[in-house]
């Protein structure tokens, strides 16, 4: 069930009815009551549930959608993002835009990532983006993580590009790491390794005896890897 956090008062359960009607009203009245759905975002969800059920299905609530595939979903979702008053309710929006096959919806997605109406959910859609990463939108991703300011997102948009090796994203990485390394230091260890570029390696030996151990751990591995790059590159 999605969530919302605005101040509005809470609706009865008959309200919500009115609003929905019974079959979603039985799915969204507790909610309602509990943290304060308005009756604008409930008649707006209510009209997002006809338009997705028209396409043959039987949803009471928007959370299946986070386990059902259906491109055809996502021009619906972004049609309805502007006009929901909720910020929780537009964060889930990009939660439920969450597979591979809607990789062609990246450049719209990619555009709200940077309108400045939806800054408040970044978070939520870069998290859209990194599962969506196609490489044919490379430039996109990484116009995103080159921007002035991208160190202090904390997103998944660099690790969509560094999880697959690209090259143009290392300097973005280590340029963020470098402003921000308590923030980025995961990121950084989580990925420099995979770049096999031994001249990280004292950067990264600075964490094999940190406090916490998950960044120990991701030392270690990274450690590892760029030793090995360091060996292969003597060898040759």
């Amino acid at each position: 069930m999605i969530a919302a956090s605005d101040s509005n008062p809470p609706l009865t359960k008959e309200a919500v009815f009115r609003i929905m009607g019974k079959y979603y009203g039985n799915a969204y009245y507790r909610a309602a009551i509990r943290v304060g759905i308005s009756a604008h975002d409930l008649s707006i969800i209510k009209e997002l549930l006809d338009e997705i059920n028209a396409l043959g299905y039987t949803f009471a609530d928007l959370h299946r959608l986070c386990d059902t595939e259906d491109p055809r979903f996502v021009p619906i979702l972004l049609k309805r993002l502007p006009e929901l008053e909720s910020r929780d309710l537009q964060a889930a929006v990009f939660q439920y835009i969450c597979f591979k096959s809607y990789g062609d919806y990246v450049p719209e997605i990619a555009a709200l990532y940077q309108n400045p109406r939806y800054e408040a959910i970044r978070f939520d859609i870069g998290q859209s983006l990194y599962h969506l990463y196609q490489s044919k939108y490379k430039d996109l991703y990484l116009r995103i993580v080159s921007a002035p300011g991208y160190e202090e997102q904390l997103d998944r948009v660099i690790e969509a590009l560094c999880k697959r090796k690209v090259p143009e994203a290392l300097p973005q990485l280590l340029r963020i790491y470098q402003k921000r390394p308590e923030i980025w230091a995961v990121t950084f260890l989580q990925y420099i390794g995979g770049y096999r570029n031994p001249t990280y390696l004292a950067e990264v030996e600075k964490y094999l005896d940190a406090e916490d151990p998950e960044l120990r751990r991701l030392a270690q591995k990274a450690q590892k890897q760029l030793q090995q790059a360091e060996f292969g590159a003597q060898k040759a």
